[in-house]
């Protein structure tokens, strides 16, 4: 019924706790919207907009929609408009936007 002080602070510390990056793996086909605070990686196929902090777009990942992120590392495909703070494209990158 009452809860310590200790309690609260030990939850209020699990609540700070960065979670684990948000993968979606290459034999995943989505879709829809996806949208997260924090991090995600895509290495399958996405067919909708995606929102999160941080995003890497695998290899061999398709993703058609838009795209917005604090940063954004593209080394797969993309067609869509991308809205980012920083933008890395790599070697393998293809965007069509």
């Amino acid at each position: 019924m009452f809860s310590s002080k200790a309690e609260k602070l030990a939850g209020k510390a699990a609540a700070k706790r960065p979670a684990a990056p948000s993968i979606i793996s290459a034999d995943l086909q989505i879709s829809g919207n996806l949208e997260t605070g924090g991090e995600m990686q895509i290495d399958g196929t996405v067919n909708g907009d995606v929102t999160c902090g941080k995003l890497t777009i695998g290899e061999a990942a398709t993703v058609v929609g838009e795209i917005a992120a604090e940063s954004i590392v593209v080394q797969g495909t993309v067609e869509g408009r991308i809205k980012a703070m920083t933008v890395e494209l790599t070697k393998t990158a293809r965007v069509t936007g």
